[in-house]
């Protein structure tokens, strides 16, 4: 249990260390950007996840999710947020 909550804090430092905080600014862009291709007709979220070199690692991860298992959460938590902030944000500009 000792080692798994050491491995928690250290891949949360390591998400937020100063130079990893514009990369995650980009990550959360490139998930508002396929949220926005996942609603809009024409448009596919998996294509722009395959161009922002997103898609791979997202089927690595969950091909064996148990390996490095908090490092690769906090490295998909802001593509997540991103995608549902371009999911509702762009929905409400689709239905204007």
């Amino acid at each position: 249990m000792g080692e798994t909550n050491s491995s928690f804090k250290d891949s949360l430092n390591e998400s937020f260390r100063s130079g990893n905080l514009l990369e995650w600014f980009v990550r959360l862009l490139k998930g508002v950007l396929i949220g926005i291709g996942a609603i809009l007709p024409g448009l596919s979220g998996g294509v722009l996840a395959v161009v922002f070199n997103v898609y791979e690692p997202l089927v690595s991860f969950l091909a064996n999710i148990f390996n490095k298992f908090w490092k690769n959460v906090f490295f998909f938590l802001p593509i997540g947020i991103g995608g549902v902030i371009g999911i509702v944000g762009f929905s409400a500009v689709v239905e204007f």
